[in-house]
């Protein structure tokens, strides 16, 4: 991957209280952190909005608001997210909630934001006991129903430990019987940087994973419902062709390559879940942290057995925190790792490319584009791509073209042709008129 120099994700931790306490989360267990006695109760609108004006010079696509619980803040942050959408930021909140109110609900409509929303268990008693308080489930159906009733769009995550697992099947069949979901994000439990022993007793076996496959694999192809995770698996640690097709080459991580994080004061870390701080938005250039993190992207966080394997490209080694905890080191192999099933037995699902013809018309949406050093990242609304300097001149060249304009001018043949404007096509920015 080539380096970026405006990674387009950033995860913006706008507080660290949170009106959950959930077993998987790192708030849990900080046993000494007292937020009453913390300096982030004294930050202003002001300072939100001096983050808010960083981020967008850095040319972000996508800002991830959140937590903690971003809604506790939701006064102080309204003003940094209206901020941000004006200048053509995507938006998403990541969420329990338990907090939305009618003016939260109007603010997500007038400004196009979704939710991404933590929804630990469908039995009332293990919902309480995975977030720690009384009346959860109760109080999180309440405010999905008032997001349904008003037409917010809001994704579903599960994050599956030995805490839900077995409730794992009834949470998917009641999701889709409330709400017909159409998609549902089930993520592996990974233990927290600074969780102690205790914690291990929530993670979740080889053959647990197993059984979260199977259960994702029904989900997709008996119920219909689309499928992804949190948490990238490795290629390694995938069990069957069908759950490959499901998760295999769809995702892998993207810390310190095309995302980053940023906390509540402005540090710069790779991964919201990493501990390790590369530098201060407010103290210097974006530009000097960005290269500390290259570590992130030069491949010397890489498993050593990772780097033999052909899938690394693509596989990434999977998570590079999941076995920091155990370790105290980013390049140890992912916890979920199966050496024993290489070579990759399964084969990626392929993908039909739209056939094109001559005498269809393709027509440009509006994309806004951020120059690289190696091309441009062109986006219409939430989709981006990257793209080559030559292809940027041919799009701003022309307003309507067809196939034949691409074979002619980058002497390709239909075929190269056709993935070409597939690919432009998928990601909105181009149309196609058919005669």
């Amino acid at each position: 991957m080539k380096n970026v120099q405006y990674p387009p994700f950033v995860h913006w931790e706008v507080t660290p209280e949170c009106n959950h306490n959930c077993i998987h989360c790192y708030n849990y267990w900080r046993k000494s952190y007292n937020f009453c006695d913390s300096h982030e109760r004294q930050l202003t609108e002001d300072h939100y909005l001096r983050i808010a004006h960083k981020i967008i010079e850095q040319k972000a696509h996508t800002a991830v608001v959140t937590g903690g619980e971003p809604l506790l803040v939701f006064d102080k942050v309204k003003s940094s997210m209206e901020l941000l959408r004006k200048n053509g930021i995507n938006i998403s909140i990541n969420t329990n909630a338990v907090l939305v109110s009618d003016e939260i609900i109007a603010f997500l409509k007038q400004y196009g934001i979704g939710m991404f929303i933590s929804f630990p268990c469908a039995e009332e008693t293990v919902c309480d006991f995975i977030t720690n308080r009384k009346g959860s489930l109760k109080k999180i159906l309440h405010s999905l129903d008032c997001l349904v009733k008003n037409g917010i769009q809001f994704s579903l995550n599960i994050v599956v430990s030995k805490a839900n697992i077995d409730y794992l099947e009834q949470t998917i069949d009641f999701l889709r019987d409330r709400y017909h979901i159409k998609k549902i994000y089930i993520t592996r439990v990974g233990k927290p940087v600074n969780a102690d022993s205790s914690f291990d007793k929530f993670l979740l076996s080889q053959e647990d994973l197993d059984r979260v496959q199977d259960i994702s694999v029904k989900t997709k192809y008996e119920y219909g419902i689309d499928v992804d995770t949190g948490c990238p698996y490795t290629l390694c640690s995938i069990n069957s062709q069908k759950s490959f097709e499901l998760f295999g080459y769809k995702k892998f991580c993207t810390a310190g390559k095309t995302s980053y994080a940023l906390d509540t004061f402005g540090n710069l870390k790779a991964c919201p879940r990493d501990s390790k701080i590369y530098g201060n938005i407010f103290e210097e250039s974006f530009s000097d942290i960005w290269e500390r993190v290259a570590e992130w992207r030069d491949g010397s966080l890489l498993p050593e057995e990772c780097k033999q394997c052909k899938h690394v490209e693509i596989c990434k080694g999977g998570c590079r925190v999941d076995a920091f905890p155990f370790t105290g080191k980013l390049n140890s192999l992912d916890t979920t790792t199966n050496l024993e099933n290489l070579p990759i037995k399964y084969i990626p699902k392929s993908t039909a490319i739209p056939e094109f013809f001559d005498d269809d018309t393709f027509i440009k949406n509006p994309f806004t584009c951020v120059k690289e050093d190696f091309g441009y990242r062109i986006s219409y609304r939430q989709s981006y791509i990257f793209i080559t300097e030559e292809l940027k001149r041919f799009l701003d060249s022309k307003s309507i073209f067809n196939r034949s304009d691409i074979v002619n001018d980058f002497s390709v043949d239909s075929t190269i042709a056709n993935r070409i404007l597939s690919r432009l096509a998928m990601n909105g920015i181009i149309q196609v008129v058919r005669r």
